[in-house]
């Protein structure tokens, strides 16, 4: 009884993780035209966040505010170890600006703020219909 009330609170979040990594590639090809198998995790852990955030008792532009910034967040660590540390190029933001080390940009925080506010309308649709 009690590993079932466990595994009831945890598939919600197992979900939107996977649904985010591949959303998050469909958008990165969309955008760019291909992605690298690394983004499916990092993707799935910037729409938990997403998901996480969506529900607090915020004005919906903080909120996207705090997404984008979280975002970023996972961006910067993740460029740390996958272009920095392991050498797999999957992104440079050198040539943009304000960048810091080519691994995160001002522009890409201001697009992971706009793209939150659809994101957290999905979090909040699966959360009322689908998880409850």
């Amino acid at each position: 009884m009690k590993i079932k009330s466990r595994l009831e609170r945890i598939l919600p979040y197992a979900a939107v993780f996977l649904l985010g990594g591949g959303l998050y590639c469909c958008l990165e090809v969309l955008w760019r035209g291909f992605t690298h198998w690394s983004m499916a995790p990092v993707g799935g852990i910037c729409v938990l966040l997403i998901y996480c955030i969506e529900p607090l008792p915020y004005q919906i532009l903080w909120k996207m505010v705090l997404c984008g910034i979280g975002i970023t967040v996972v961006e910067g660590v993740s460029g740390f170890f996958l272009n920095m540390l392991f050498q797999l190029n999957v992104w440079d933001y050198s040539e943009l600006f304000l960048n810091l080390f080519g691994q995160v940009c001002l522009l890409f925080t201001f697009i992971w703020v706009l793209l939150s506010y659809p994101g957290m309308k999905l979090c909040s649709f699966l959360r009322r219909h689908i998880f409850s």
